[in-house]
């Protein structure tokens, strides 16, 4: 199996709010109020768009935004670090 390289793209928008885009995987690109959020958003729908490639039915759910961004604020309020917020949010999508 290759090895898959992501990069991660960040841009500050004119209201403030940071955009992260993975160019690698359509569609993977999120908001947030740091830089931090905006790339673990956008790596966490890059994840999951991955995993529903590598499946016929993929094992897991879509997640709205409103439900991502209250994965990730849980994550940061109990400090947990940026790979167990990223493994919380894939969690959520496979429903457990």
């Amino acid at each position: 199996m290759e090895a898959l390289k992501l990069t991660v793209e960040i841009d500050r928008e004119d209201d403030g709010r940071w955009m992260a885009d993975v160019p690698e995987v359509s569609g993977a690109h999120a908001y947030g109020d740091t830089r931090e959020k905006a790339a673990h958003s956008a790596l966490a729908i890059a994840f999951v768009a991955l995993e529903g490639e590598q499946n016929e039915d993929p094992p897991f759910r879509r997640m709205s935004e409103a439900e991502l961004n209250e994965a990730l604020e849980e994550g940061e309020q109990s400090g947990i670090a940026p790979e167990g917020v990223i493994e919380r949010v894939l969690q959520r999508a496979l429903g457990r």
